[in-house]
């Protein structure tokens, strides 16, 4: 029956959408395409002025009612061949915003700097869902997550040390 169910995409502000944004797009785009970049940045200590000027500048273009408050955090976690940087995100408010991104840098056979990334984001049913992103920009969801920052980092963990999530 035709036009019996009209569906309607959810309308959110400029501030959720900036939310995504940043950490679906941006960060994925960074690691991908400039992936010596990131980890020059992190490894220096540069990482976190950078993501929160950023973030900061995004921000500037919403109206105030759509501004989002927090700062990005990062912190460094060493890989048995490589290095993961967490990125914590201002608290997701809506699906499917992130609350952590994990960028995984490790050195291909053809000593090639690879990139993964992964997300612990807020899902529709308002648990947390791991998910990951390919280089080709395709998304999917690997589990169900508590949303802890240490529950997260082993199930990247272990997702790398199986292989899962390469490029």
């Amino acid at each position: 029956m035709k036009g019996l169910y009209k569906v309607t995409e959810p309308q959110h502000d400029q501030g959720h959408v900036m939310h995504y944004a940043f950490a679906h797009r941006h960060l994925t785009d960074m690691a991908f395409e400039e992936p010596q970049l990131i980890l020059s940045a992190a490894l220096d200590g540069r990482l976190p002025d950078i993501l929160n000027r950023i973030w900061k500048d995004m921000n500037s273009n919403l109206s105030d009612a759509d501004k989002r408050e927090g700062e990005i955090g990062v912190e460094l976690k060493k890989l048995d061949d490589g290095v993961l940087i967490v990125v914590l995100m201002p608290e997701p408010e809506i699906p499917p915003e992130a609350k952590y991104m994990a960028l995984a840098f490790q050195q291909t056979p053809a000593q090639e700097l690879m990139a993964r990334c992964f997300t612990l984001e807020l899902s529709y049913d308002n648990t947390f869902a791991l998910g990951v992103w390919s280089p080709d920009r395709t998304h999917g969801i690997i589990s169900r997550s508590s949303g802890d920052l240490g529950d997260f980092l082993k199930e990247v963990k272990d997702l790398i040390s199986q292989g899962d999530g390469q490029n």
